[in-house]
Formats: C-alpha cells, structure tokens, sequence
C-alpha cells in the first residue's frame, strides 16, 4: 500500500491485563497516546496490521517491520511458556501450512538442539500468534554416519525428538547435500494439504512466525530456499 502519513512510532509498554484472557499493549502514535487490548485467541498479526495500515513506522522502516515488532510484543507470553522441541505437525485449523527442511549432518546433534530451544519455540506457537490460521512443521534430513557411535547417537536423539528423517539409503556426506534437498521434497510431497516448503541450513535463524505471515500473502506450494 501508498504510504500517504508518517507516523513516529514508539513502542512503550506491554503491560499483562488482569485477566490471562486480554492482553494491552501501550503505544505512542505522534506524541498520542494509544491503548490496544486485545484477548488471548486474537490473531495478533492481523491486530498489528490493522494498527500500522498505511503508516510509516520511522523505527523500522516498513509497516512489515512495525507488525512483527507489535505482533512478537503481544504474543511474548506465550513465547515464554513456548514448549522446547519442534513442532511434528499443523492444527487442522491452518490454511497456512508450512513444512521446514533442514538438512543436518549427522554428528551436529548440538545444533539441532540449539534449534530446538531457539526458533522451533517460535514455530511452536504460530497457530496461536496467526489465530489458529497459520502452523509449521519442522523436520531434520540426516544421511547415515559412517561411525557406529554417531549412528546410534542419532538413533537416540531421533527416538526422543521425533523430529529427524533419517535417510537410510544415502551416506552422510557433503557431497549428498542435493540429494538431501530431493528427498525432502519428496516427503513434502507425501504430506497432506501442506502449502508452502522452506528449506533452511541447521546454522540459520528462522523467524517462523513470521515467515508463516509472509507466507499467508503470496501463492500456494512456492518453494523457498536460503
């Protein structure tokens, strides 16, 4: 959209209402002083875009920015309790349903678990921020380990998570990483009613809450890839 006002935009306060069903968030809008209240089930990213609709946000930029900022505000408390792990599937309720790649190397069993306690969290709770409209799915694609210890190490790891595909016909190496990629769209093939595949590296940060918002905007099934 035009933008047609400048808005000066100040992120004050978020402020826990007395009931755990509402939530308020203090803003300054050019010197204005604006209370937004908002319940637990609410789809926060639409309440932020309804906020900055046609407003230049000066802190960020672009309204994109000032939706994530308002939206990732309004739904801190539940990142907070956020469960640790992955998500291994989308509510029924989604429209937007987002598979996740991640193509990992056998012994990087540290990075999957810093993925865990990172951005899976935030995946965890993408139906919540997107109103039950929106879920991720995140899957981990390992190729087998020539060592037996690493093998039974992931085997391990896979039957505590549930959250790794271990490809059993296919050696763990750097020069299968293409192969990894076919394989994994091969699975996403397979799922059911699933719109969009994202294919990210175990080292990268996801913001999948808010990919899950970007995604709701454009075309079914486009395959995204860092």
């Amino acid at each position: 959209a035009d933008v047609t006002m400048k808005v000066h935009f100040i992120l004050l306060l978020v402020r826990i209402a007395t009931s755990t069903a509402s939530k308020r968030l203090d803003l300054v809008i050019d010197g204005e002083r604006k209370e937004l209240i908002v319940s637990t089930g609410d789809d926060f990213w639409s309440v932020a875009e309804h906020v900055t609709r046609g407003r230049r946000v000066t802190a960020c930029n672009t309204s994109f920015c000032a939706q994530s900022l308002i939206a990732e505000l309004l739904g801190n408390e539940e990142l907070k309790v956020a469960p640790r792990g992955c998500p291994s599937s989308v509510p029924s309720s989604a429209t937007t349903r987002i598979f996740v790649a991640v193509p990992s190397a056998a012994n990087n069993g540290e990075r999957r678990a810093w993925i865990r306690e990172t951005w899976c969290r935030r995946a965890q709770v993408t139906p919540i921020l997107s109103g039950g409209r929106a879920g991720v799915h995140v899957a981990f694609f390992v190729g087998v380990a020539s060592s037996l210890e690493i093998r039974q190490t992931v085997q391990a790891e896979s039957a505590i998570q549930g959250d790794i595909i271990v490809l059993q016909d296919i050696v763990d190496a750097a020069t299968n990483v293409t192969t990894k990629l076919l394989r994994s769209l091969q699975y996403f093939a397979k799922l059911d009613n699933y719109t969009h595949y994202v294919r990210v590296e175990d080292d990268v940060y996801l913001f999948a809450d808010r990919l899950a918002a970007v995604a709701a905007r454009v075309s079914s099934h486009v395959v995204l890839a860092n």
